[in-house]
């Protein structure tokens, strides 16, 4: 976000994900709330690129993407890009700004960006309401010839109240019927605010990494039995200490011909 001065001059850039089921009629009536600033866009000027589920739209400065249900998934992505824009005034919450999307009635979310100022722009360093989870990219891969030689890979972002400590915090995730289990005290101290732990698994080896200052959160598993595992999955996180800190959230997979490869 950037709000140099004159009124009519600020700009913003906002992107993400979303995860929505198929039930919703597309393209959807979007409206953006920033703090006290909105803008609607009609279902009526989006414009469809193609055959795929991807729309455009402008309206008054704002550039905005909807891509609806990637590549057959449950998973959404919006992006806009607004100039000459009159924001100053309207963000009495700065630098803590509620920033609220919906999608018709299919769709309903507010989060809490927490921006990091520098002179007359606005970074996003953090989201609310804490804690947070979200699945950026899931994918399993299935070894049809050997049993338990499948492997897994999901990367997402996890904000929290406060940092995740190793020596204190036990964290348990699911992925489907992949279970990762970290008690505290079992992982190396945090180098630069990354926390890093490994452990075999029954036919390979499983990855953990946290970073407490980007919130990135990435998980890899080789040598694990997915057998048991549809497009429909379901994945659970739960970190002891911080007080909301559970959730589970079921995910739409897309797969290929073979059900080799499942991917979000």
């Amino acid at each position: 976000m950037k709000l140099p001065g004159p009124a009519g001059k600020d700009a913003f850039a906002l992107s993400g994900i979303l995860n929505m089921p198929f039930t919703a009629n597309v393209p959807e009536t979007v409206t953006l709330t920033i703090d006290d600033w909105s803008v609607v866009m009609d279902s009526s000027s989006w414009t469809r690129a193609g055959t795929a589920n991807v729309y455009t739209c402008k309206e008054g400065g704002i550039s905005a993407k909807m891509t609806y249900w990637v590549k057959g998934t449950t998973k959404c992505l919006f992006s806009f890009t607004a100039t000459n824009q009159t924001l100053q005034g309207h963000v009495p919450n700065w630098p803590d700004v509620p920033v609220r999307l919906r999608l018709g009635s299919d769709f309903d979310e507010t989060l809490t960006a927490n921006l990091a100022v520098k002179g007359t722009a606005g970074k996003l360093s953090s989201l609310g309401p804490l804690p947070l989870f979200c699945t950026e990219k899931l994918t399993v891969k299935r070894n049809l010839r050997l049993a338990g030689h499948d492997a897994l890979s999901l990367s997402g972002k996890v904000f929290l109240d406060s940092d995740f400590d190793p020596s204190e915090d036990d964290l348990t995730m699911h992925v489907g019927p992949y279970e990762l289990l970290i008690p505290a005290g079992t992982t190396y101290v945090p180098t630069n605010g990354i926390v890093k732990y490994t452990a075999a698994t029954p036919s390979g080896k499983m990855a953990f990494q946290l970073n407490n200052n980007t919130h990135a959160l990435s998980v890899t598993a080789t040598g694990v039995n997915m057998s048991s595992v549809t497009e429909d999955i379901e994945v659970s996180l739960s970190i002891t200490n911080h007080p909301g800190a559970v959730w589970n959230c079921g995910l739409r997979m897309a797969r290929n011909i073979t059900g080799t490869a499942y991917t979000y």
